[in-house]
């Protein structure tokens, strides 16, 4: 490379990260500091962890030196900050926030800044990628401040590991947490980056726990999903096939919003019309969580009304296994008990010589007749068959987070995922 393609490549760099990374002058604590801020899509998110003591009035925020000040301030819902494992010794791991600081009225973060809402974690979460890949991103993608190449930019999202648990165990270097604004139940959503890189989002136990904050503009904060109103459009899926033995399968879930005549399949986003649309029968799909973000990342699930319609749910040339093929398909991953790890496999293509599939199977839960999601994503997850047992169950396929697989029958009014076979 020539001297005058090494200053167009550079200045090229420049301008990219001088799109991402800017400086905002900001009143804290009743200081004027400058802060680091990262522009990620059209968000624009602090590049450190809030750092406060008093709310936007000036009023302080409690500082528990101890367990049982951080207890007793939680029993009296007065909201309250901490260093990990209560040592001013911890101050450069930043600070940790209880619910009633982040729920406070006063408002924690500093003016024209908020607590991001759930909504806005997801629409990170999507400019990332999805929530496998997203963590990783946070913290490996080398970014240039001042002409210097950072570390990585977990600089500005991993700097300071760690949240602290009901027990007031302090997990240094094992996860990441940040508090959003959304409300769930009795307490607020979180998101969760492991050691391992996934993002993740939780709901932590109704009281005691402490995480950090990361603040984004208040003017770009949203409070509904990101996604546009839904309109009925198949998510876009290229997926590979997969030969194992004598089947072809696609490495990815179903996740068309429409019969193969082209009619459209009923959307439901609330437990009420889940229960309606399974007491009258009626073909219906969803999002995990009803979150579309987990379409993308996940694929649709089905109740078995959808599955079984003669209008045909899988693509022209692609069918939805009968328990007969899913039984082939583990007996050829060694059985029940050997399959589950080889079925979520990402290191291989298919390879007799030690049975790795490299489906893609990613953990995403189900969803019950009443509506109620359950097994979690990063849990455990299960797939229709298109095998009936009686009037009211059908077969479906089963993998724990033990890594077993089972099958068996289920109501089909439940939620479950599809993975298609080669006709």
């Amino acid at each position: 490379m020539n001297k005058f393609n090494k200053v167009v490549v550079l200045f090229a760099c420049f301008l990219f990260v001088f799109n991402l990374i800017s400086f905002d002058v900001l009143s804290q604590n009743g200081k004027n500091e400058t802060k680091k801020t990262l522009k990620v899509g059209d968000q624009v998110w602090m590049c450190e962890n809030l750092e406060v003591d008093k709310f936007q009035n000036g009023d302080p925020i409690l500082k528990a030196k101890s367990m049982d000040e951080w207890r007793a301030a939680d029993k009296k819902n007065i909201p309250a900050w901490c260093y990990p494992d209560f040592k001013d010794t911890n101050a450069h791991l930043g600070k940790l926030y209880n619910y009633f600081a982040v729920n406070d009225i006063r408002n924690l973060a500093p003016k024209g800044w908020t607590i991001p809402t759930d909504f806005d974690w997801d629409k990170l979460v999507s400019y990332l990628g999805n929530e496998i890949t997203g963590g990783k991103k946070l913290s490996s993608v080398a970014v240039i401040i001042n002409g210097i190449v950072s570390d990585k930019m977990g600089s500005f999202f991993n700097k300071r590991p760690g949240s602290m648990n009901l027990d007031g165990s302090w997990g240094v270097g094992k996860s990441n947490s940040w508090w959003s604004s959304s409300k769930f139940y009795e307490t607020n959503w979180v998101r969760y980056i492991s050691s391992e890189g996934p993002m993740s989002r939780r709901s932590p136990g109704p009281w005691g726990e402490g995480f950090a904050i990361r603040c984004i503009r208040k003017d770009l904060s949203i409070s509904e999903p990101f996604i546009e109103n839904e309109k009925f459009e198949d998510i876009k899926t290229d997926f590979q096939s997969i030969q194992i033995d004598n089947q072809i399968w696609s490495d990815k879930n179903l996740s068309v919003k429409h019969f193969q005549n082209g009619d459209t399949i009923h959307f439901v986003n609330n437990s009420d019309d889940w229960l309606a649309a399974n007491e009258a029968k009626v073909p219906a799909w969803c999002y995990m969580d009803d979150r579309p973000i987990n379409g993308n990342n996940y694929g649709l699930m089905y109740n078995w009304y959808a599955v079984n319609d003669p209008r045909g749910l899988a693509p022209k040339g692609w069918h939805i296994p009968t328990v007969d093929e899913w039984k082939n398909l583990i007996n050829n991953l060694g059985g029940d008990t050997l399959a589950g790890p080889k079925l979520k496999s990402k290191t291989a293509w298919y390879d007799k010589s030690n049975n790795s599939s490299n489906l893609n199977i990613l953990p995403a839960g189900g969803r019950n007749f009443y509506g109620v999601f359950h097994l979690g994503i990063g849990g455990s997850v299960v797939y229709w068959t298109s095998s009936v047992f009686n009037n009211n169950k059908a077969y479906c396929v089963y993998l724990g987070d033990e890594k077993k697989v089972f099958n068996g029958e289920t109501e089909k009014s439940h939620g479950y995922y599809i993975r298609i076979v080669k006709d």
